[in-house]
């Protein structure tokens, strides 16, 4: 399995270094200006990639800045009841359409987790989409530090009328802070935005099935406020 690990990360290092050597001077007239999105979720608890982390509810604010093909994003994890940061996640992204309506992105993550203090660790991803009516998307990411696994997300969604929006997503464990590889558990969401002066608000709702006998099955939502 270190074998495998080792060639997957290395073949993560060439599809990384491939995409920064086909970035081209951008034009002056070209150039747009630094976009900042912020927003955040308040969730009934915190799941993250089919695992329950906390059954209480949470705040997640995040800070989304972009500058023409480069984009950094911060994201945090608050618990309400007890008031602590548990977690700051920073993460450095290119993204670039190689096609017409086909985007490529690739990333690097930091997880930190102030408190309680635990072991910090690292990831790379690539992203490859395409722009139809089902928005059909597929993300790999590799941790090469506490995980030392790669976790992947065949991932589509739709928007009906009124804006309601459906996600669907099909997840793969390969040893990502589990024994084991296979599929791990599918996900379903809802969500619909409403404007409320200067603040869009989504309710969502989402439904975990596992797939794994190492993943249970969950239900849970709240709301993203967008500023």
């Amino acid at each position: 399995m270190k074998r495998t690990l080792k060639r997957i990360a290395n073949y993560a290092t060439v599809l990384f270094t491939a995409g920064l050597l086909t970035v081209q001077p951008i034009k002056a007239e070209e150039r747009q200006p630094v976009t900042i999105d912020v927003s955040a979720d308040l969730l009934n608890k915190n799941v993250f990639r089919g695992v329950t982390y906390s059954k209480s509810p949470i705040l997640q604010p995040n800070l989304y800045l972009r500058y023409n093909n480069f984009s950094a994003n911060v994201w945090s994890n608050v618990g309400i009841e007890d008031r602590k940061l548990t977690e700051v996640d920073y993460t450095l992204g290119y993204n670039r359409q190689i096609k017409n309506g086909i985007n490529f992105s690739l990333g690097y993550t930091l997880y930190t987790f102030p408190n309680p203090f635990g072991n910090n660790t690292q990831e790379v991803y690539c992203r490859l989409g395409l722009e139809n009516l089902l928005n059909p998307n597929l993300t790999v990411f590799a941790d090469f530090k506490q995980g030392k696994g790669v976790y992947g997300e065949l991932a589509s969604g739709y928007e009906f009328e009124r804006s309601i929006g459906i996600s669907v997503i099909l997840h793969y464990n390969y040893g990502y802070f589990r024994n084991g590889n296979g599929l791990s558990h599918g996900t379903i969401s809802l969500s619909k935005p409403f404007e409320v002066k200067w603040i869009v608000v989504s309710p969502k709702l989402s439904v975990a099935k596992s797939l794994s006998k190492n993943f249970g099955n969950e239900v849970y939502g709240g709301l993203n406020l967008a500023f």
